[in-house]
């Protein structure tokens, strides 16, 4: 499967949106995690995975910044598509690129994190497939508040942002809520992780 073409986000020479670019190694790592999803689910005889690529049904992305993977997971089929980010400039910038790309109206955007999902702040609580492309103690940090809760049962959450260094503190985390690492992918000294719910 080919990477979905994606417009006009930000120059990676702009430090205040380096995650959010398609260059930025964190990101690249993402994608990579996001197509291969993609791929397995269309590939695979597992019907529990099936239930979550083939169908497609949702995706929510913690931290979406630009909206780079959220606007990717609905290019590579999703359907029903949260981004939230504690930021406000970055839900003003994901809304412009998402128009830029063709699928403006298409995602849910909106201020806020785990906290505010879990609230019922947004039209759905729960998907298929949780992205967050942050740093490691932030994604810790949300571990440990639960973040795992908004992934379905046989869904899949892949999260980047992960300096080498850090990886074994991310998988402890992880294991605390009951997901294990299914794939890892490395650019420069940046990590990417597609985690599961172990049986």
């Amino acid at each position: 499967m080919k990477t979905p073409n994606l417009t006009g986000f930000p120059s990676s020479s702009n430090p205040g949106w380096a995650f959010g670019t398609g260059t930025h190694p964190t990101t690249q790592v993402c994608l990579e995690l996001l197509e291969g999803a993609f791929d397995f689910g269309q590939k695979t005889k597992d019907q529990n995975v099936l239930s979550v690529f083939s169908h497609r049904s949702s995706v929510i992305d913690i931290g979406c910044g630009s909206g780079i993977l959220t606007i990717a997971a609905r290019k590579l089929g999703a359907k029903n598509l949260l981004g939230v980010d504690i930021d406000p400039e970055a839900i003003d910038n994901a809304h412009q690129n998402a128009a830029l790309n063709g699928v403006a109206g298409e995602i849910e955007w909106g201020v806020g994190s785990v906290r505010e999902i879990q609230g019922g702040q947004f039209s759905f609580e729960k998907a298929d497939l949780l992205l967050a492309n942050i740093l490691a103690h932030v994604i810790i940090r949300l571990l440990d508040q639960d973040m795992a809760e908004l992934l379905n049962k046989n869904g899949v959450m892949i999260l980047s942002g992960i300096l080498a260094e850090q990886e074994d503190s991310v998988y402890a985390a992880l294991a605390r809520h009951r997901l294990e690492v299914k794939d890892r992918r490395q650019v420069g000294d940046w990590v990417g992780l597609s985690a599961r719910f172990t049986e």
